[in-house]
């Protein structure tokens, strides 16, 4: 017989919606406690929130963050409660929170924590962004790499608008203002296409060191802990470099 590993691989923002995992709290009595737990010691209610909040609440990053990763911790735990364990795990952006949580890098209250202040950090820099420079947006470029990218934004000229993800060596996320994304760099500089997304929560380049920081000083001195992995490479950094 075949041993088969599993994979656990966690969703980010965009993944939510109204009504979330209510499916799973209904069934599970480890989702249900899990849930009073997070509202005890957020303070909030987190079952008002995810399942009756509007579509509209669930998209401000400040509810969307945490109530995705609650969601992904309920699976967790559901998946858990059927004997359901992970070889491996990844995340998505935010996603990543609740995979360090599978492999026993974080607690469940450490996660809960660093992404309600992930949240806060995203939704002020987005709203200092805003008052700074006006709206601000990120675009998802196709077709070329990171440093590519890069040297197409330094020859075009354009202030405040960065390479900011290396997703993929074909996708590479630039954000930045709006006026910068939308005219620049000139056309046909890019080697494919380029979707185009704008909104507060699109700049947050300053809130990685943060979290962390967070990490470091809460959670280094934890007994068999891996090193920080830096998503785009996968060699070990320290908190300066991330």
């Amino acid at each position: 017989m075949i041993n088969q590993k599993k994979a656990f691989l966690f969703p980010g923002q965009g993944a939510q919606f109204p009504g979330m995992v209510k499916d799973f709290w209904e069934h599970y009595s480890e989702v249900k406690s899990l849930f009073e737990k997070a509202s005890d010691f957020l303070g909030r209610d987190m079952k008002a929130l995810l399942f009756e909040g509007s579509e509209q609440e669930l998209k401000e990053t400040v509810n969307t963050q945490v109530a995705v990763t609650l969601a992904n911790l309920s699976v967790l735990r559901a998946l858990h409660a059927e004997n359901i364990h992970s070889d491996c795990a990844a995340g998505f952006s935010l996603g990543k929170f609740s995979a360090m949580a599978d492999a026993g890098i974080l607690s469940e209250e450490d996660v809960l924590s660093l992404v309600v202040k992930r949240g806060e950090i995203m939704a002020s820099s987005g709203d200092k962004a805003i008052a700074d420079h006006g709206e601000v947006g990120m675009g998802a470029v196709i077709g070329m790499d990171f440093e590519s990218v890069k040297k197409v934004l330094e020859e075009s000229g354009v202030d405040n608008v960065f390479a900011a993800n290396d997703n993929s060596p074909s996708q590479v996320v630039i954000s930045g203002t709006a006026e910068g994304i939308g005219p620049y760099p000139p056309a046909g500089s890019w080697n494919g296409g380029i979707d185009r997304i704008y909104g507060k929560s699109a700049l947050c380049r300053s809130c990685k060191r943060f979290l962390f920081q967070c990490y470091r000083s809460g959670c280094e001195n934890r007994a068999g802990g891996p090193p920080l992995e830096y998503p785009a490479n996968g060699e070990p950094c320290s908190v300066a470099e991330y």
